[in-house]
């Protein structure tokens, strides 16, 4: 959980953006929507110019707004040029709620159609509004230069962006979205410790919704998925593992001493005791046919091969090569222990000393060959 967590969460927030990205690709269609309606508008209207002479204009530009979508909007703005003469016709959900735009959301609305369709030099253009008097809205709007002036050149669709709208947007992609003022954002933000597009730990996302010049429009919070992992270090999860994992090596420890470490040490006190007295005939025991049996075996094996070793090396060492009988080492070893041993006993010591006669005449005479022959038969 520890090591994964991490990467867990990176995956999670990824996630939770993309969600985020798919709403504001929601509103972006929904505006390309809103243009196309007034593309309707003047197609409808560059039909009937044509006829200008044969019709009474007052009801048919009232009746344009239908032929560009009435349902799902709050209200259209029709005008020339100056502003001066706006027509307000009233969408679905103004209908409903009887809610218009007073004449200062009106001019507000207008010129910011205007500004834009300047800038970009386009027929038709849709962006987002904070306004002051409707709040954030979402608007279209379209240009057109008529040979008649009976028609109105500027066309402005406009839906307000509330929490009617966003719950609508965000039902059609599987999300729980709802608007909330700026304090709110700010204030719960504040409480769970979270930035912009962190989620908190009631699994709430908090968003922003910008228009094109990167004003802020709306602040948004997202509902997401209960998360699938525990995202604290000491969660219950986490601590019952940890207990279990250590539990575990509790018992894997007290397993390893009575069937490694307690062996190994036994074994060490014995090759401790071999080394110090260099009694290289003992054993190592060992009951087990496991792989420290295995080792044990060989050890016990070159053990032997030591002490045989090592009964030559003394051989070699204390004995004469010719005659076998001790040499001067073994002379002055023994002396050195019996004078020791007579010394603390009060004991007198003797010593037998040989002499072959006519040995160098021999050995000239016969060789060295001969020599040697006759100091063993002397030593037996």
């Amino acid at each position: 959980e520890l090591i994964l967590n991490p990467h867990l969460k990176k995956i999670e927030n990824a996630a939770d953006l993309r969600d985020v990205d798919r709403f504001e690709q929601a509103v972006d269609r929904y505006r390309a929507n809103l243009e196309s309606r007034i593309g309707r508008i003047y197609a409808a209207a560059g039909l009937l110019q044509g006829l200008e002479g044969q019709l009474d204009w007052s009801p048919v530009i009232l009746q344009l707004a239908h032929i560009g979508g009435y349902g799902e909007l709050d209200y259209f703005i029709l005008a020339d040029e100056s502003g001066e003469n706006r027509i307000v016709k009233a969408g679905e959900i103004a209908e409903k709620t009887r809610h218009l735009p007073d004449n200062a959301t009106q001019v507000e609305i207008f010129n910011e159609a205007i500004s834009r369709l300047d800038q970009q030099g386009s027929a038709s253009i849709s962006g987002l509004l904070l306004s002051e008097g409707h709040g954030p809205l979402i608007y279209a709007a379209g240009r057109a230069n008529w040979t008649t002036d009976k028609l109105p050149s500027i066309y402005i669709a406009v839906r307000r962006i509330d929490d009617t709208l966003i719950a609508s947007l965000g039902e059609r992609l599987g999300l729980t979205v709802n608007a909330m003022t700026h304090d709110e954002s700010i204030k719960q933000r504040e409480y769970y410790g979270v930035d912009l597009g962190q989620r908190s730990e009631d699994d709430t996302l908090y968003s922003l919704l910008r228009n094109d010049a990167g004003d802020v429009i709306v602040h948004m919070r997202f509902k997401t998925a209960p998360r699938a992992f525990d995202d604290e270090i000491f969660s219950p999860t986490i601590v019952a593992a940890l207990i279990i994992a250590t539990l575990s090596w509790a018992v894997v420890i007290v397993l390893m001493k009575r069937a490694v470490i307690y062996p190994i040490e036994n074994l060490a006190q014995t090759m401790r005791r071999i080394r110090q007295s260099s009694n290289y005939q003992q054993k190592l025991n060992y009951k087990h046919n496991d792989e420290l049996g295995k080792l044990v075996d060989e050890y016990n094996e070159l053990l032997e091969h030591v002490a045989n070793h090592t009964s030559k090396l003394e051989a070699y060492s204390y004995k004469d090569a010719l005659t076998g009988i001790g040499n001067r080492r073994l002379f002055q070893e023994r002396l050195d222990y019996l004078w020791k041993l007579a010394s603390r006993r009060q004991l007198s010591l003797s010593a037998i000393v040989f002499d072959l006669d006519y040995f160098k005449q021999y050995n000239d005479r016969y060789g060295h060959d001969g020599g040697d022959h006759v100091l063993r038969q002397f030593s037996y």
